[in-house]
């Protein structure tokens, strides 16, 4: 009876209608707080009225959706990822204990950053390809050649590694989800150490973690060399 008419408003049932990139919702899921519409070729967070003007002091603040990915259930990394761990980690596989938000933000951190990468990448082999054309219609004018450029490629590559570690980063703190202080400092090494001890050396994680522990090594390696240079290493190499 005393309800006033933005509490009508905000009460009422609604309908969210999404831009038709989304492809189809195949799925939602709550990412770092906010309801997230996951469809086969986007994916797009949802924010209510109600958590933008949380005391109700604007009845024309409206509901807002937002794309937050050009990707989605189609696209490969995104189900390797976050479709994955939805199921992974939900509470019928692993039980209520396992901390599942966490989880789902983390692999969400790791997508976005594996979707940076796939850009780049992208990006720089679609540049490689119109070189190539170019170079094949070079010609000599005037005794001058233009030759074709990459651009920032030194640029592209240091923000490629450094994405490439924080998706190292984020699983890491994933397997800290199931491990916690278990495993020590030395990242990946130290979570191929305790599988050693507790499962042994023909465990099936353990073979799999001394396999990929060399590529997981040179990525972080990677990052320290373009990051943090060792100048007397470079002069030495000119």
């Amino acid at each position: 009876m005393n309800e006033r008419p933005i509490d009508k408003v905000r009460n009422a049932g609604l309908s969210v209608t999404l831009p038709p990139d989304t492809g189809g919702i195949t799925d939602m899921s709550e990412i770092n707080g906010a309801l997230h519409m996951i469809g086969s070729s986007a994916i797009y967070r949802v924010q209510l009225a109600d958590e933008i003007d949380p005391e109700r002091t604007n009845i024309a603040i409206p509901n807002t959706h937002q794309k937050v990915m050009s990707y989605g259930a189609d696209f490969l990394y995104v189900r390797q990822t976050l479709m994955t761990a939805r199921r992974l980690f939900s509470n019928k596989v692993l039980g209520p204990a396992f901390d599942y938000k966490t989880g789902i933000n983390l692999s969400f951190e790791a997508l976005q950053d594996l979707v940076a990468m796939h850009d780049i990448r992208k990006n720089v082999l679609a540049r490689f390809d119109k070189i190539a054309e170019d170079l094949k219609n070079l010609a000599v004018e005037g005794r001058s050649m233009t030759v074709p450029s990459m651009g920032d490629v030194r640029g592209e590559s240091k923000a490629f590694l450094q994405k490439a570690d924080h998706v190292g980063v984020a699983l890491f703190n994933v397997v800290k989800l199931f491990y916690g202080d278990e495993i020590g400092p030395r990242w990946f090494e130290s979570l191929h150490k305790l599988t050693s001890e507790k499962y042994g050396n023909n465990d099936e994680f353990t073979k799999f973690l001394k396999a990929v522990l060399p590529f997981l090594q040179f990525v972080r390696n990677a990052r320290n060399a373009v990051e943090h240079p060792d100048q007397a290493k470079k002069r030495q190499s000119h």
